[in-house]
């Protein structure tokens, strides 16, 4: 992930974002008023002293007050304010633009500063530096004040509550207030408002100590940005620092405000909170439609201070991550420090807070004062608490200390606290909190103190519904998830909770652990085991690690390994499994926590399978891909197997129960490795290998708890009558086909053994006759179980012992006879294809265990007589042997028909099946091959030749020019594009030459060329 830390720019390069100074000879009319305090250092506007009693408001004589200004001032002016330090108190009356010099932190030898002198310490008045009545600008042309510092009044700014729009403060600088920084009264409405690069610090308070209460703990002093009361939409405060004020930073409260934006801003060091925030919602036509969003808090740098980072109280949004309508706190760092440093960094005061004095959170998203809202002027207390979507946010430090906490009650830090339906906490990173996320429904007007709930009061008891809790970082914290007094459960997939450690995720007796839910009977509060009936919190899948997995904001969970818990509490029972393999990358591993999966799984995807422990699935179907097992499994309900392989060992085994059952396979599912089966039924083995089905079967064992396990292990000889013992009546056994059936052990055991083949010409069966035996290695010699019965036809069937095996190993197909069932193989594929006019080219393989001299090659035109047209030896043993053979057929036919014979070591030929190793190919006439020559133009030729090829061509063309004599004089690469042309080189004589050009698609022939 990409991590940012948003730090505000606090200077301000000399003349940025103050009106360019207008010149003498450009005002017709003056539309421009300058003061200036009586002293010309550094000054920025004015060449001149100010005076109220001679100057005439110009550069050159100014006025020495705001106020004497402002008299003059018509509508849209603007007052130019240089540097120096002023006492008064200004009535911003008009619509008339107010620009400093530059603040005093930002220019502090030539700023503008307007100062009282008022103590901290001293009584409160109402002493304003600067109220504001002008009812604002344009939107074209919004009011500006920008450029200054207001330092120690009572009020650094005031509105007064009348309707007020289209209002810009920027680059201003507020300390030192004796009780607001901003106090902005909007009970007659506020609209288009913008505070931008605006500093706010040290509001009522002691700069020895930021906790100090000048005013008694009930009063409202103390907060930097207050805005208050009435409708307020289109607000945007963008950067600048609020730090050390007693209350909160920023503080929106009672009314309502949309289309709110709080960006790029440094908080710090506050006693309360940084940001609290009332009653925002989008504006809604009269059908209630949504027309703006409710908010965008966003990039914020918020850290060490006394309380919450971010109080959002009876806020509505609609849990989408942008449109109108939406509530979206993304990408903020919010940080607390755990440990008073020491020494203590320059700049931090020695009152920094380290630890909670009552609950607090990094994000509490809370339902508190709805009733307030209407109270105060607002349009939304008739909606409800609630989808907050809450993204990519980094939040640490919000733990108390030993003493004042512990986790059932007390005081304690949260990263994120929601109250509501449809909320959606996404990509955080939560470290260093005693409690990371938490969901709540707080009874209505819960008063409680020291208890597990995020207390607070004035609130409404609301359902949480729809809430999604998703790729989040939740490190170091006691408690990863915690809900408390919920009626359902919430989903919370894809995190990241600490530990993959189920002793962890359930604690000490199943309580207390990362994973927790608390249910509340009355006065009561219960901890319960977080996987019981009770738990709330669907935290399954979970993720493997906290690696971040990719370089976007915010976390992004690694995918690749995730785990599930079926005794997770669920959003859709029965279904975690399938929940993990759809959240899991292809390829990926799904560790399941040990137990038994009563759902089913269907296999869409290639992944690994694992487990912590014994575990049992229902239901499992193989549908597009492989299973691989990292872990033994038991199966009790229906195995089927549609498309795609489970791959086992034997030690990550799967074994069927006695209850289970399976479906046949087929030649693209099947079980590539070890199989058990346990019970007392008839069971055929859908087992297979290297792309090969070949099932195995047994009749009914005796013991409800007998145990089988078969594996299918393809070729086990070189030869079918060579290097092996033989007793009789076995004349071969096979070279293609092997199987391992082994017994659990325990009681003896006595089945028939059922062997199947899929490919006749592949396991090398010739005639469907009691010739075929099942044969057993009985750890010296093969011997056979006999003929018991056939099942199925030629191409595809089984042959069954006929006497019950005890003694159990490696079993194959037998054969009684040298001249019927070689049992050898073994054509994997035959293609044919015209590489050339006139020139087809025959592609087979065969695998590693082929037993024959050779191959003979044989052609037909009508598939009745056949021609032996050629043959091929047999190549030395590889793990796949590939032959070719070219023919040149008579064009006179439409199609051509092939196919092999294999010859045997003995000289014997083995008959191909037509339907399994025929091959055909349409041949062109003699006139389409004749359309298929390339020819020359222009001919004679000078300076360059032109090739027409024919629409067969593909790919690219050699060109060889030779002398009479053979001689090689040019050859050039060109590609297959007829009229591609050919230069001729001046220093070739002119004369006669032969052309050839070679290519795909058409005939191989030579032209005659005339150079001149």
């Amino acid at each position: 992930m990409k991590h940012f830390l948003h730090i505000p720019t606090l200077f301000l390069i000399s003349g940025l974002s103050l009106a360019t100074k207008p010149t003498l000879g450009q005002q017709t009319a003056p539309t421009a008023l300058y003061v200036n305090d009586a002293i010309t250092t550094n000054d920025v506007y004015t060449q001149a002293a100010g005076n109220d009693l001679t100057g005439d408001g110009t550069p050159t004589a100014p006025f020495a007050t705001v106020g004497r200004a402002l008299q003059a001032a018509l509508a849209g002016n603007t007052i130019y304010i240089d540097a120096g330090t002023y006492t008064e108190r200004i009535a911003l009356n008009k619509t008339v633009h107010l620009r400093g010099a530059g603040t005093a932190t930002n220019r502090p030898n030539g700023a503008t500063v307007f100062n009282a002198g008022l103590p901290q310490s001293g009584a409160r008045s109402r002493e304003v530096g600067l109220l504001l009545t002008a009812s604002g600008g344009t939107v074209a042309a919004p009011l500006v004040i920008a450029g200054l510092t207001i330092q120690a009044y009572d009020f650094g700014i005031e509105a007064d509550g009348s309707a007020r729009a289209n209002v810009v403060l920027e680059d201003i600088e507020i300390l030192d207030q004796r009780q607001y920084g901003i106090f902005w009264n909007s009970i007659g409405g506020a609209d288009n408002l913008t505070f931008r690069r605006v500093h706010i610090a040290r509001t009522a308070v002691d700069p020895a100590n930021v906790r100090t209460n000048y005013n008694g703990s009930s009063s409202p002093a103390g907060r930097g940005l207050f805005i208050v009361n009435g409708t307020k939409q289109h607000i945007l405060i963008e950067g600048g620092t609020y730090e050390q004020n007693r209350r909160a930073g920023i503080d929106i409260n009672d009314g309502s405000v949309s289309d709110l934006i709080i960006r790029d801003v440094l908080f710090s060091q506050n006693g309360g909170g940084a940001i609290a925030l009332l009653g925002a919602g989008g504006q809604r036509d009269a059908a209630g439609n949504f027309l703006t969003p409710a908010a965008l808090i966003e990039r914020n740098t918020i850290r060490n201070n006394g309380s919450n980072g971010m109080e959002l109280k009876s806020v509505t949004g609609n849990g989408q991550a942008s449109g109108p309508g939406s509530f979206v706190v993304r990408e903020n760092v919010i940080t607390r420090l755990t440990t008073r440093p020491d020494p203590l960094p320059n700049g931090l005061p020695e009152d920094i807070p380290t630890n909670l004095l009552d609950d607090n959170a990094a994000i509490a998203f809370i339902d508190r004062d709805r009733g307030v809202i209407q109270a105060g002027g607002g349009v939304t207390g008739d909606l409800v608490t609630g989808g907050a979507y809450l993204a990519n946010n980094t939040l640490e430090g919000y733990i108390a200390s030993e003493q004042q906490s512990n986790v059932s009650s007390g005081i304690n830090g949260f990263g994120i606290v929601l109250e509501g339906s449809h909320n959606r906490v996404i990509g955080n990173q939560i470290t260093q909190c005693q409690i990371g996320v938490q969901v709540q429904e707080r009874p209505t007007n819960s008063t409680g103190v020291g208890t597990p709930f995020f207390d607070i009061n004035r609130n409404t008891q609301l359902s949480t519904l729809d809430n999604l809790i998703q790729d989040n970082r939740l490190e170091n914290c006691t408690q990863a998830l915690v809900a408390v007094n919920l009626t359902t459960p919430v989903a919370a997939p894809l995190n990241w909770l600490g530990s993959i450690e189920v002793s962890q995720l359930y604690g000490p007796d199943s309580q207390n652990g990362l994973v927790a839910t608390i249910s509340k009977n009355g006065s009561t509060f219960t901890r319960e085991a977080p996987t019981s009936a009770a738990g709330r919190i669907a935290y399954s899948p979970f993720l493997h690690s906290n690696q971040d997995a990719a370089a976007d904001a915010g976390f992004q969970g690694d995918r690749n390994y995730l785990h599930v818990d079926g005794a997770s509490p669920a959003i859709v029972p029965g279904a975690s499994l399938q929940q993990g393999l759809e959240l899991l990358t292809a390829n990926g591993t799904l560790s399941a926590v040990a137990g038994t999966y009563d759902e089913a799984l269907t296999v869409g995807k290639a992944f690994t399978l694992t487990a912590t422990g014994a575990t049992t699935l229902r239901d499992l179907t193989l549908a597009g891909s492989t299973l691989t097992l990292g872990a033994p499994f038991g199966l009790s309900g229906n195995l089927t197997l549609t498309n795609g392989r489970v791959e086992t060992t034997s030690t990550n085994l799967l074994s069927l129960l006695a209850t289970a059952t399976a479906t046949a396979g087929n030649a693209a599912s099947y079980i590539d490795g070890p199989l058990r089966k346990i019970g007392n039924q008839a069971f055929v083995f859908p087992v297979g290998k290297n792309g090969q089905w070949a099932r195995v079967g047994i009749s009914a064992p005796g013991a409800v708890d007998a145990g089988f396990t078969a594996e299918y292990q393809s070729t086990q000889a070189a030869s079918t009558t060579t290097d092996v013992t033989l007793a009789a009546p076995l004349h071969n056994i096979s070279a293609v086909d092997t199987w391992q059936l082994t017994h659990d052990g325990g009681a003896s055991e006595n089945v028939r053994v059922q062997l199947f083949w899929e490919n006749a010409f592949r396991s090398g069966i010739d005639a469907f006759t009691n010739d075929l035996q099942v044969a057993r290695y009985n750890g010296n010699t093969w011997v056979s179980a006999g003929h018991g019965e056939l099942n199925g036809e030629l191409m595809t069937g089984a042959v069954t012992s006929a006497d019950a095996v005890s003694q159990f190993g490696t079993f194959t197909l037998g054969s009684l006879s040298a001249d019927t069932n070689p049992l050898i193989t073994e054509v994997a594929a035959l293609k044919a294809t015209e590489v050339q006019p006139n020139v087809v080219q025959l592609d087979w393989t065969t695998s590693d265990a082929v037993a024959v001299r050779g191959f003979d090659i044989e052609r037909s035109y009508d598939q009745q007589s056949w021609q032996k047209i050629g043959a091929v030896a047999s190549r030395p043993a590889t793990p796949q042997r590939a032959y070719s053979y070219q023919d040149r057929p008579d064009r006179t036919n439409v199609t051509a028909y092939y196919r092999l014979q294999q010859v045997l070591a003995s000289g014997s030929r083995v008959s191909t099946p037509a339907a399994v190793n025929l091959t055909s190919v349409t041949l062109p006439t003699k006139a389409a091959v004749a359309s298929t020559n390339f020819s020359l133009y222009p001919n004679p030729a000078t300076r360059q030749v032109q090739v027409a090829l024919p629409t067969t061509a593909t790919g690219a063309i050699t060109i060889t020019l030779f002398d009479l004599t053979g001689r090689t004089v040019l050859t050039q690469t060109l590609p297959a594009k007829s009229g591609v042309a050919l230069p001729l080189p001046a220093s070739l004589p002119a004369g006669t030459y032969m052309v050839r050009v070679q290519g795909q698609g058409f005939a191989d022939s030579v032209v005659r060329l005339v150079k001149q």
